[in-house]
């Protein structure tokens, strides 16, 4: 009974230091390597990228710098893949055409808004990977990197290849 009488008294003292000292420091973030990534690459700062019509038409082959990201990502994973451009990019510009007529309006209204950018490329390392965008407020969208070699294979193949890997 005392004890309960002493936390309805003290209550706010004990939330108060659990803030305090629950909180992440900011020296935890800076060592944590995605952060640093993520927050200072230039892929990922808002003034890199300017409005298009639709997401659809933001299609574009691996860059130098989206390349050092994705190789920088693939440090951190310890994977060694090394990207290359996808240099065959109107097949993949009809099929996103395509994929864009498919979806509800209210989807392809939140893509135009937050999808800044579609880049393609082979040997990736992964099938797929994504990063933020953003401004001195916080994150506005994000981008994504797909590799066309493994979006070519069936399902099958893809199972096989990542059971294996």
């Amino acid at each position: 009974m005392l004890l309960v009488k002493h936390l309805q008294t003290n209550w706010k003292v004990f939330v108060f230091f659990g803030i305090l000292f629950c909180k992440p420091s900011q020296t935890t973030m800076g060592n944590n390597p995605y952060y640093q990534l993520f927050r200072k690459h230039p892929i990922t700062q808002m003034e890199r990228y300017f409005s298009m019509e639709g997401w659809e038409q933001r299609i574009s082959g691996l860059n130098s710098e989206e390349q050092n990201f994705v190789q920088e990502m693939n440090r951190i994973d310890g994977i060694t893949d090394l990207p290359e451009a996808e240099n065959e990019l109107n097949p993949w510009k009809e099929r996103l055409s395509t994929v864009r007529k498919s979806l509800p309006n209210s989807v392809n209204t939140i893509l135009d808004r937050s999808l800044f950018k579609v880049i393609l490329c082979k040997n990736l390392g992964s099938s797929g990977l994504s990063s933020f965008v953003y401004d001195n407020t916080g994150p506005k969208g994000g981008v994504v990197f797909l590799d066309t070699k493994l979006l070519n294979q069936t399902a099958n193949e893809w199972i096989t290849q990542k059971e294996n890997s």
